[in-house]
This record gives structure tokens, sequence and C-alpha cells, in this order.
């Protein structure tokens, strides 16, 4: 398969709709300004919160995935929330997607998380994209306490208690900090 700019193959990039953020630079601006203006990076709709496991995972896939239920994602009450990937985009890189699971999670070392859409074995992220997770306080208007999971590694809202970890238990929060996400509609 194909890759497209930024690592994503072209199936995975076609089918998610991608919105462009960034300037486009006008005739007469010259130098730093020009090159700053031309930069830009790509953004990702439709990932989700599961309100069972409190899990982000991409919805707009051929399934919900698999929660720590076993029967797919819940996403009731859910806002749309927006990730950035892609050179320029800001945030923590190394988040990758699961085709597995369908949720967001860390790969930035060698221990790949436990995956409920693989029988609490690893992630998978083949054919996925490098995506940048902000973290902090936020910008403005962004939704913080997401944070990553030190059993499962994946991307979890800590504002509505630990949910349920494939790892066992609730959700490990004690070495992550605090991440934001924004979203809309």
């Amino acid at each position: 398969m194909q890759s497209a700019p930024g690592g994503m193959s072209r199936r995975n990039l076609m089918r998610v709709g991608v919105v462009t953020v960034g300037a486009v630079s006008l005739p007469g601006v010259a130098g730093a300004a020009a090159a700053a203006a031309r930069k830009s990076y790509s953004q990702q709709h439709d990932w989700r919160w599961c309100n069972y496991c409190q899990c982000l995972f991409y919805e707009k896939d051929y399934t919900t995935g698999c929660c720590v239920k076993k029967c797919g994602h819940n996403w009731r009450g859910s806002g749309n929330y927006y990730l950035g990937y892609g050179s320029g985009a800001p945030g923590q890189t190394n988040w990758r997607w699961c085709s597995w699971c369908e949720n967001l999670w860390y790969n930035g070392s060698s221990y790949k998380g436990k995956c409920a859409g693989n029988n609490g074995n690893n992630h998978q992220s083949t054919g996925s994209g490098d995506y940048h997770v902000q973290y902090g306080t936020p910008a403005g208007g962004e939704q913080p306490d997401w944070k990553w999971c030190e059993k499962c590694y994946c991307l979890c809202y800590s504002g509505a208690g630990n949910g349920r970890c494939v790892a066992g238990g609730g959700h490990d929060f004690s070495s992550s900090g605090n991440y934001y996400l924004a979203y809309g509609d």
C-alpha cells in the first residue's frame, strides 16, 4: 500500500476526511515571514471518548473497535475530537492509532501497551500516522484532563474516573502529565 505524505497510508488518508490547517503565503511577503506563513499541519477529526473504558478511539473506521467490554466502544455523550499530525503539528509526537482496538496509544518506548482487540497483547501501529497530543495548560477552549495510562498506554479521559483498563482494574494515570484535546461538532 502506498503512503501519503506524513506516513499515513493513502487508504487511511482518504477515509479520514483530512482538514489542512495553516496559512497561505501572500504575494509580496518575503523571507522568514513567508516561510512561517507556509508552515501548516493536518488535523483528523472523528476521534471519540468511550464512556465505558474512558479511552480515545477513532470512530470513522469500519468498526468502533474493541473496548474492554469486547462489544465495541460506546461514544454516547462524546464530543468530536481533533488530533494534529505531520510536520509542524504542536504537541508530543509518537502517538499512534491501533487498527485492532481503534484507540490512540503512545508508541514512544519499546513497550507497546495492552490491546483489547488483540486479547491483551500489544497494540498495532501499522497504517497509522504520527499523531501529536498537546499537554500542559490548554491554550483556550480545549478539553483538559486527558491522561496516559501506564498499563495499556492509551490516552484516556480522567475527568470521569479511571474507567476499565484491559490490563486489569482501572487505568493508572500516576505517571501522566495533563493532556488536552481540541473538539467541536
